[in-house]
Formats: C-alpha cells, sequence, structure tokens
C-alpha cells in the first residue's frame, strides 16, 4: 500500500502513478510531473530516482549570495514587531554577513553551517574574548533557517540547509528571601515616586520591566484589585540613535489580569500627586511620555541599583 506523503495512487486505468515536484516557476509556485508504472514498487523506485536527479538539478540553481538572500528575507518580514525586526538586523550585519554574506546560498550545506555555528560558540564574540551565548547563537540560527526556507519556497534553493542550534539551560530563577522583600518594600516608601513604585510593582506582581514602564492609570482598578497588562516598552539601539517603542506585550499570553490586593497604600498618594500632571487621562507617565527604564535605576531609594 503507497504510505501516505509519498503521492502515489493507482488510476482508473489500472496504472500507478506518483508525482514530483520537477521545478518552480518565479512566484515559488511548484512544478509537477508524472511518471507511470504497472505497480506501486516500480513508480516508487522511479519517483526516488526522479527526485534525486532533480535535487542535483537544482541545487545549483539558486545564484543568489547569502547578503542578497537575507536582504530579501528582511523585507519579506518588515511587519514584524520593531523590537524583533532590530534584533534581527543586528544578528544579521554583526554575525551573519561577516563570516557568510559573500558566499553563495547553494554552499550553504550542513557541514558548512555546523562549522559556522561551532565557530560562534567558539570565539563569535565581538570584542575577542571568546564564544556568544548559546541564546544568541540560537536567534542567529532561527534567522538562518528562515531565511533558506524563503530560498527553498522562493529562490530555487534545494540544499538540505539543515542548521544545529545549540542547547540552552534554563537558568535557575533566584527569588528575594522575605526578609529582602520587606527591606525593599521599606526603602520603597520612605522615598514613594514614580521610578521607585516601579520597584514595588517588579517585587509584588512579577511584570517585566518594559510592562511597568508602559502601564497607565486606566490599567489599575484599586476598587478590585486588578492591574491589567496591556502592553510594554522598549528603548532600541538603533546604533547611533535610540528610540522607545510601545507595543504589544511580548506574547499572547502576556497580555493579561494581574491581580494583587493592597497595593492601595502605594497608589493612592502617588495618583493624588500625579493626577495635576497628567496630560490625558489614563497615562501614568508625565508629558505623554513612558516610564524610561533606563533612569530607574538612578532614582532607586537606596542610591542607585535596581533591587
Amino acid at each position: 500500500m503507497p504510505r501516505r506523503g509519498e503521492n502515489i495512487y493507482k488510476r482508473k486505468d489500472g496504472r500507478w502513478e506518483g508525482r514530483y515536484i520537477a521545478d518552480r516557476k518565479p512566484d515559488g509556485k511548484a512544478v509537477y510531473r508524472s511518471i507511470y508504472g504497472t505497480s506501486y514498487a516500480q513508480v516508487r523506485e522511479r519517483l526516488v530516482a526522479k527526485r534525486q536527479e532533480t535535487h542535483k538539478r537544482q541545487i545549483g540553481s539558486c545564484k543568489l549570495t547569502v547578503n542578497e538572500l537575507l536582504a530579501l528575507w528582511q523585507a519579506e518580514n518588515s511587519q514584524i514587531k520593531a523590537t524583533s525586526r532590530e534584533r534581527y538586523r543586528a544578528l544579521i550585519e554583526l554575525h551573519i554577513q561577516p563570516e557568510l554574506g559573500a558566499r553563495k546560498v547553494r554552499e550553504l550545506n550542513e557541514e558548512v553551517l555546523d562549522a559556522f555555528v561551532r565557530k560562534k560558540l567558539k570565539s563569535g564574540r565581538l570584542d575577542g574574548r571568546g564564544g556568544l551565548a548559546p541564546k544568541t547563537v540560537r536567534d542567529i540560527c532561527i534567522v538562518m533557517k528562515s531565511a533558506l526556507k524563503l530560498a527553498k519556497r522562493k529562490y530555487r534553493y534545494s540544499g538540505d540547509g539543515g542548521i544545529n542550534a545549540p542547547a540552552i539551560r534554563q537558568k535557575q530563577v533566584e527569588v528575594f528571601s522575605q526578609l529582602e522583600s520587606q527591606r525593599i518594600t521599606a526603602a520603597v516608601l520612605k522615598k514613594l515616586d514614580r521610578s521607585s513604585l516601579g520597584y514595588l510593582l517588579c517585587l509584588e506582581t512579577g511584570l517585566r520591566l518594559g510592562e511597568v514602564c508602559a502601564l497607565r492609570w486606566s490599567d489599575i482598578d484599586l476598587a478590585e484589585g486588578v492591574l491589567r497588562v496591556q502592553r510594554t516598552v522598549y528603548r532600541i539601539n538603533y546604533g547611533k540613535r535610540t528610540e522607545l517603542v510601545l507595543q504589544t506585550p511580548k506574547s499572547e499570553n502576556s497580555v493579561r489580569a494581574t491581580v494583587k490586593v493592597d497595593m492601595g497604600f502605594a497608589f493612592m498618594p502617588l495618583r493624588k500627586r500625579e493626577g495635576a500632571k497628567l496630560t490625558k487621562p489614563g497615562d501614568l507617565q508625565n508629558q505623554g511620555r513612558s516610564l524610561d527604564a533606563r533612569y530607574t535605576a538612578r532614582s532607586h531609594p537606596n542610591g542607585g541599583t535596581a533591587p
């Protein structure tokens, strides 16, 4: 019996037919061809031979360089979040292009890509002090895998394109003891302002720093004890300039309601003090700008470092 996915079936006239991708159109759509035989086994054998022949013929037909492919890949992914787009741009320009940019895409086989990954892990740091973190190398692998999928889909690349990303060890999370939490809370309440309140929110709710900085008064319901997380703020570094970007949280699961009773003692005094400064209803920021994570440490009540 034919196996699922082999694209072999028996026709009404009694013959067996097998279909394979013989070529691709300029828009990436597949061009199929058929072969026929008197039995399933015969067609399957011929189909394997045809696919191998087609693979050998097409593997050298992609004429793009890696630089050209990555430019096309970036253009196709221009609608992703600004933070992801900038992260990928930096990985491409700093780590992929210097090593692989001038090579032809058709030269990228598993051996070449594995050597590239090993080099990045051993000596990939830009300052020459050893290798990149496995997480960074894994992100590089994600970019390369996605770009090679595009090359297969649209630009006649038929290489294996296999790239083995390194495993990532999950770091053990260290949490504050009850005594440490009490000391931090006491220090914050001695000099309560918008920045120091951010530390208390992180401590009590587990919010990410970007989520705290993007909060608005409309997200906080003191009566119900609910804090709604609907956005986050990032500062993107473009090299010579930076930009503060407000966007949706990291994932769909990050859009959530965090319930915390007993925060009114911190929110109420600050709300009264900030009320006259708000430029539009619902904003927790002055002059319409989000609280900037770069400056929170400078105003920490203990004198400089975030808890």
